[in-house]
């Protein structure tokens, strides 16, 4: 299993700085944590429940459309934000 730490905030504003004292203090103790302002950052978390886990089992059903779901709506989600980038470059250039 792979871990990546990421401690998010900001220094400036008091508490949003927790993140990224968090990771200084990892890091401290020779725990790998990167650090990241989280402007621009957006973090979705999707959790899929599984169901079975014997070696060699397929995928269960309700995991297999949870799958499908997950990938639709984050699909969904990355053209919709990636037009939202594109059309803020675009005003940026049509501002210059």
């Amino acid at each position: 299993m792979s871990l990546r730490i990421i401690g998010c905030g900001n220094l400036d504003r008091g508490d949003d700085a927790a993140g990224l004292l968090v990771a200084r203090r990892l890091r401290a103790l020779g725990v790998e944590a990167a650090e990241h302002s989280g402007e621009g950052l957006t973090l979705l978390i999707y959790g899929i429940e599984g169901k079975q886990f014997s070696l060699g089992a397929p995928l269960s059903p309700e995991v297999s459309r949870a799958v499908g779901s997950v990938t639709q709506e984050l699909r969904k989600l990355a053209h919709t934000m990636s037009d939202r980038s594109q059309s803020a470059i675009f005003a940026e250039r049509s501002t210059s």
